[in-house]
């Protein structure tokens, strides 16, 4: 009877702990996800911040440079 019993317990108990450690993984999987679809963001807005830059063209003269900060409210007083 006692071997019985401890044979349930252990079935029971193994079966908790192969749930616990399914959600666990399940869990570290979605985290890992995450992070990753996190960083794929940050590199797209990298690309259109760069590609922003890049577009801006160079000007050397100073009525240029003053009128295209004034059009996208850059300019300190």
């Amino acid at each position: 009877m006692f071997t019985l019993l401890t044979s349930k317990l252990s079935r029971m108990l193994s079966g908790l702990l192969a749930a616990i450690g399914i959600l666990f993984g399940v869990y570290l999987y979605g985290k890992q996800t995450q992070k990753h679809e996190d960083k794929l963001d940050d590199l797209e807005d990298y690309k259109k911040i760069r590609e922003r830059i890049d577009e801006t063209p160079i000007s050397v003269d100073i009525n240029d440079a003053v009128d295209r900060l004034s059009k996208h409210n850059q300019l300190r007083d």
